[in-house]
């Protein structure tokens, strides 16, 4: 009779607990990701390395937003996907094609090129009935020259599962370094952003 009562008991905990994960799950929350058609070369924002600027000290620009809305029951635990994109220029190597993205309320923040290449952005949470909207940045790394960098015609943007590996990194299967040259056979871009001179 006890291991009736136990087994019942079990078994409503499972259904109350396959029930809550089901709502959680299937619950009205939106995510709409917004990148732009074209960026004006003047609103890239450079910092120079050199007194003639030729050289980039850091080159960062916002190519969209993010609009993130809970109307469920549950708060919401929210992973940003990975954003990654490659210069379509043809005076870069496909090493120096690549750029890292961020998502932030500021649209003058910066991350350094190198921390958004190793690490992944942390985990939100978005309250019932709350929206919250983040811009997207990027940045590049900036030892280019000016002139060079001018010969970008357009940005390919790709999305990442976020648990994903970095497909334009290091690969520890093949012991290769991946680029965009390779990332752009596998994957199709979301997006191609024009620049505007």
């Amino acid at each position: 009779m006890k291991n009736q009562i136990y087994f019942f008991i079990l078994g409503f905990l499972i259904v109350v607990s396959s029930l809550i994960l089901l709502l959680y799950f299937t619950q009205d929350f939106t995510e709409e990701i917004k990148i732009y058609d074209a960026i004006n070369f003047d609103n890239i924002e450079l910092t120079n390395q050199d007194s003639n600027m030729k050289q980039m000290g850091s080159v960062y620009a916002t190519i969209g937003t993010i609009e993130l809305e809970n109307n469920g029951i549950f708060a919401q635990s929210y992973q940003f996907p990975k954003i990654i994109g490659c210069l379509n220029n043809p005076e870069l190597s496909q090493y120096e094609k690549q750029a890292y993205f961020f998502f932030t309320k500021d649209q003058n923040s910066q991350v350094e090129y190198y921390s958004l290449r190793y690490q992944e952005q942390e985990p939100i949470e978005i309250k019932v009935g709350e929206t919250e909207n983040f811009f997207i940045r990027g940045t590049l790394d900036p030892n280019k020259n000016l002139e060079t960098l001018k010969k970008t015609k357009s940005i390919l943007i790709y999305q990442i599962d976020p648990k994903a590996e970095n497909p334009i990194d290091f690969n520890k299967y093949t012991n290769y370094y991946n680029a965009c040259d390779s990332l752009s056979i596998d994957k199709q871009p979301i997006k191609e952003i024009i620049l505007i001179y």
